[in-house]
């Protein structure tokens, strides 16, 4: 049996990397969603003073 010495870094080292930047990401877009929708209120809040009826 043969040993390997000089083979290129496989495709398996990046997988890992790519998970977690998917999952960083989807973590970042779904807090991004929530704190709009708990935001949304004081925005209007702010239009509704500025222009009163």
């Amino acid at each position: 049996m043969t040993t390997i010495t000089n083979r290129p870094p496989s495709t398996h080292t990046k997988r890992p990397t790519a998970m977690y930047l998917g999952l960083a990401l989807t973590t970042f877009a779904t807090l991004a969603l929530l704190l709009d929708i708990a935001t949304v209120d004081t925005l209007s809040g702010h239009v509704r003073d500025a222009y009163p009826d």
